[in-house]
């Protein structure tokens, strides 16, 4: 009609689709309600606010912010669509993060509506947790910074660097590259599915020689040798 064509002109401008793609949303759905956009921040949702469609609302999500860009990218991971962790961090406790979804029960009509006396039950949803990492922001930092330099100065592909505290194994700092772009991501883009994990976890390593210090390490914990031992 003359008026869901005005609506969806009005709409395609605040969410930048093409108002035909709105309109066929609109048109084709068999469901009560449609989603015809995604992810609008503050100002964007006073505009929709402000054209005060008949029909029209919006719903208040939650989103993640990345106040240190894409610092430790690839063991933060990231969420789906549907809040739903994919990789990283975010995948390995994403039950933790997500808590628990609230609901609302009641009985309707025959045309939809709320019978005002009957049946109706609310279940408030549940928080997630937070999560507490390890991880040293400024030594994080300074290990991507230095992996990067070393990357560009000798050509290599990738690389990873792990900074572990001795005495109680805290990871203080795990680099991989190449990553990804937290604040722009394109999942739709195969070519860069190889980019998303995590390498200093999924990828093998040959210590080779590396590793003599902790046999060192546990001989001399052990009492069979001493820092005077010589071997010819």
């Amino acid at each position: 009609s003359g008026q869901a064509q005005q609506r969806a002109e009005a709409l395609a401008v605040v969410l930048n689709r093409p108002p035909q793609h709105i309109l066929t949303d609109l048109s084709t759905s068999i469901t009560r309600e449609v989603i015809v956009g995604r992810g609008l921040d503050y100002q964007g949702s006073l505009r929709v606010e402000d054209l005060d469609l008949p029909g029209i609302r919006l719903v208040r999500t939650s989103r993640r912010v990345y106040p240190e860009g894409n610092l430790a990218a690839s063991l933060i991971g990231f969420i789906g669509r549907d809040n739903v962790g994919l990789t990283g961090l975010e995948a390995d406790y994403d039950r933790d993060l997500s808590g628990a979804a609230g609901s609302l029960s009641y009985e309707r009509d025959g045309l939809g509506n709320k019978i005002a006396l009957g049946y109706s039950e609310r279940v408030p949803p549940e928080p997630g947790a937070d999560i507490v990492l390890t991880i040293d922001r400024y030594m994080q930092r300074m290990a991507e910074r230095e992996l990067d330099a070393t990357i560009e100065k000798h050509e290599a592909e990738g690389g990873t660097i792990i900074i572990m505290d001795p005495r109680t194994g805290a990871i203080l700092a795990m680099a991989s590259r190449p990553s990804f772009d937290l604040t722009n991501l394109d999942l739709s883009d195969e070519s860069k599915i190889d980019l998303y994990r995590n390498r200093a976890i999924t990828d093998l390593y040959e210590p080779g020689s590396v590793f003599k210090t902790i046999t060192m390490a546990g001989a001399l914990d052990a009492g069979l040798v001493s820092p005077e031992s010589v071997y010819v």
